[in-house]
């Protein structure tokens, strides 16, 4: 089976997950997109209601952010990118919150079985959550904005796109962070 099938297959039982909670509320699952050769693999937290409405990720305000701030490092989304979330579906009520650590537990093969299909060697964690996923142990503010090497990868830990937006002192940082991203690999 190639990339593509098994990427299908994939999203499909994404699509008929019913492991947590998550599911009874959410509208459509958002398993994630992108080209499944990119050098860049992108994790958030979780989707928001637009993404929860559309099944696709980061369309919302925080997904225009989130292009921006990747055309600064010149990247381009479209052609370099596969972006998806440590869970699939909206964490809900209340709307946006962090996903629980039984949801994330719910997900966590879905992640591990598409970062093995996509096979980036560059991985962009998006905020708290997604950081915590991978470096439990480790402080997020002691390596924010640097690259750190695991497990024959690279991790770029930033905030999330919606601190950028909720907070302008959080944007700049978020464009001095994408400025150099290219830089400090």
């Amino acid at each position: 089976m190639n990339k593509t099938s098994r990427m299908e297959k994939l999203n499909r039982e994404i699509g008929l997950c019913v492991k947590c909670r998550l599911s009874i509320t959410r509208i459509k699952p958002v398993p994630g997109e992108g080209p499944l050769d990119a050098d860049y693999f992108i994790i958030g937290q979780g989707p928001g209601a637009n993404e929860d409405e559309t099944g696709r990720p980061f369309i919302g305000r925080s997904g225009k952010l989130l292009t921006e701030l990747l055309a600064l490092a010149g990247i381009d989304r479209s052609k370099e990118t596969f972006i998806t979330s440590i869970v699939k579906c909206l964490p809900t009520p209340p709307l946006n919150r962090k996903p629980r650590p039984d949801e994330i537990a719910a997900c966590c093969d879905y992640l591990a079985r598409q970062i093995e299909l996509v096979g980036s060697k560059k991985i962009i964690l998006l905020g708290d959550v997604a950081f915590r996923r991978f470096f439990p142990k480790d402080k997020f503010s002691d390596w924010r904005g640097k690259w750190r090497d695991s497990g024959g990868r690279k991790y770029f830990i930033s905030y999330h796109p919606a601190a950028g937006i909720r907070f302008q002192k959080f944007k700049k940082i978020l464009e001095a962070d994408y400025k150099a991203i290219n830089k400090l690999d």
